[in-house]
């Protein structure tokens, strides 16, 4: 008897700095492997609790506009793994001008 061990369990990578107007990292979006399709929420939201940018789609990325101010915001992020399970991923990340 051989013991298989558990596959790995999905996960995301999720930036922790954007830099506003670079064209390399100037996008917060969230790289989510196994993503069932069916469940994909991004929202970020400003230092006062405002929203600045929702989404369904995970290929759309938030792209800071000159008016964003320099600063941390919050991400909530729901998905769905193939697996069947839903996992919440709340945090904040820097945006530098």
């Amino acid at each position: 008897c051989t013991v298989v061990p558990d596959p790995p369990e999905p996960g995301a990578a999720i930036p922790n700095i954007i830099v506003a107007g670079d064209p390399d990292n100037g996008q917060f979006r969230p790289q989510v492997e196994s993503l069932n399709g069916d469940l994909y929420e991004l929202t970020i939201y400003n230092r006062n609790g405002l929203q600045m940018f929702a989404t369904t789609d995970p290929t759309t990325a938030w792209e800071p506009s000159a008016t964003v101010q320099q600063g941390a915001y919050t991400y909530v992020l729901r998905v769905r793994y193939t697996t069947g399970i839903i996992h919440s991923y709340v945090g904040t990340f820097l945006v530098i001008k």
